[in-house]
């Protein structure tokens, strides 16, 4: 740099005000004063319920620079302040210009920051422009999450000058269908019994089932504070768990309602709940299991996808979303002899042995701290292996790992068929690597 520019204070990096950015660029060709952003957002946010999340700044590029972003011009907003998917609609400044040291440089700018605790805001999967939103006028002819949920055939019933295509940019998710006689029966019958009051466990998770159709699992836990183990008089968990798709490699992700889902939950039983219980809507808690065996297939034949299969198989038995899993509801345990007996009937594995499972669990969010166990450890009482493993907290569910450590043996005979205790050359940084401070307790 030269010495004047350097006296200057001009910084070799580009300097922002907050500490998260995204920058949103576009032309003009075919906007005349309004803009459609489609925003789609994973559900990782943690904002907690209840309390103010961090305001959102938002600033344009004008020819003067950059100026704020009147709040009035933002005329529709559908993501819950970045917590959800949705469309925001923008009324543009006229003064917006473009910016001439951001490539490409025929595009103008808006610019949306914040600062502090940016974990609070879900992450972004995809954005677009010109968006929609649709919905079912009839249950036949609805998208639903089971039936892929995405179409490649949408065209207007009439067509619009200026539009070449539509492209469906988001899964449709399941809204409530029509209510058939036996459907009608159970709903009345529910509300005799609960009659539209949240008194008993029951009550609260069929009030909130029946208001949430996207959720896929729900529990109350009467006397309950989150992380804490001791009884709480006056509290009520709430735990809900999503509706996913079901799809290839699904299963291994630990999917959360999002934060303003679980706002209105809050919102829907506190109306209904006596006022003095104090009431709290999470998230399950995610103890990731990683399964650890050695295995003989029947053929030699493509181990690779052999491989590929069993540990498929080992998942869907673990997730709380499959239909075929085990381990699909709170406060699990499960039983190494029972995967032992499933992984044998499978007709490509001949034998299964050094079967032990790995548990993962977050015990603290600031700063990240976590805890291993490990089932293969002998048991101080009869100095053999666990045979079960169950959770640590009961408002917590099991999660697989996305690869299950799986050793094949091709000799007709194991001769050590023992579970072994997991050692550093067999950890994985990021994944089972864990460093603690003392020796950890077996897994519970």
């Amino acid at each position: 740099l030269q010495e004047k520019v350097a006296s200057n204070g001009m910084s070799f990096f580009p300097q922002w005000q907050d500490d998260g950015n995204l920058y949103i660029g576009f032309t003009k060709e075919h906007i005349t004063d309004r803009l459609n952003i489609h925003i789609q957002l994973r559900d990782d946010a943690t904002h907690p319920v209840g309390k103010n999340i961090n305001p959102v700044r938002g600033t344009y590029y004008s020819a003067k620079g950059w100026k704020p972003l009147d709040k009035r011009r933002i005329l529709s907003d559908t993501t819950g302040n970045l917590r959800h998917s949705g469309i925001i609609t923008l009324k543009l400044p006229q003064d917006m210009s473009c910016h001439p040291d951001i490539s490409p440089q025929n595009h103008y700018w808006i610019n949306i920051s914040s600062s502090y605790n940016l974990s609070h805001y879900s992450s972004i999967l995809s954005l677009g422009f010109d968006a929609l939103s649709l919905h079912s006028v009839n249950d036949e002819s609805k998208l639903s999450v089971s039936l892929a949920g995405i179409s490649s055939s949408w065209r207007a019933l009439t067509q619009i000058p200026g539009v070449k295509a539509y492209t469906q940019s988001q899964l449709a998710f399941d809204s409530k269908d029509g209510e058939k006689k036996p459907q009608s029966m159970v709903r009345c019958y529910e509300r005799l019994r609960h009659k539209n009051r949240a008194i008993t466990p029951w009550d609260y998770e069929r009030l909130v089932l029946e208001a949430f159709p996207q959720l896929h699992l729900v529990k109350c836990f009467p006397a309950t504070k989150f992380k804490q183990l001791a009884p709480a008089p006056g509290h009520v968990l709430m735990v809900v768990v999503p509706r996913v798709q079901s799809d290839a490699g699904l299963y291994t992700n630990g999917h959360l309602v999002n934060a303003a889902v679980v706002q209105e939950i809050a919102d829907f039983l506190k109306a209904l709940m006596p006022a003095v219980v104090k009431l709290d809507v999470r998230n399950p808690v995610y103890e990731k299991i990683q399964l650890r065996c050695a295995v003989t297939f029947s053929t030699k034949h493509n181990p690779g996808q052999l491989l590929r299969q069993l540990n498929r198989v080992i998942s869907d038995y673990l997730s709380p979303w499959s239909e075929s899993g085990d381990a699909a509801s709170f406060d699990w345990s499960i039983h190494i002899k029972d995967i032992e007996s499933i992984l044998l009937d499978l007709p490509y594995v001949e034998d299964i042995s050094r079967l032990s499972l790995i548990k993962v669990i977050r015990v603290e969010d600031k700063p990240k701290k976590y805890t291993l166990g490990d089932s293969a450890k002998r048991d101080n009482s009869t100095q053999r292996p666990q045979e079960v493993v169950t959770s640590a907290f009961a408002w917590s569910l099991p999660l697989p790992f996305i690869q299950h450590h799986i050793e094949v043996i091709n000799e007709a005979f194991i001769k050590n068929r023992e579970p072994q205790s997991v050692g550093i050359n067999s950890l994985r940084i990021g994944n089972t690597f864990v460093i603690q401070p003392k020796q950890s307790e077996p897994v519970q």
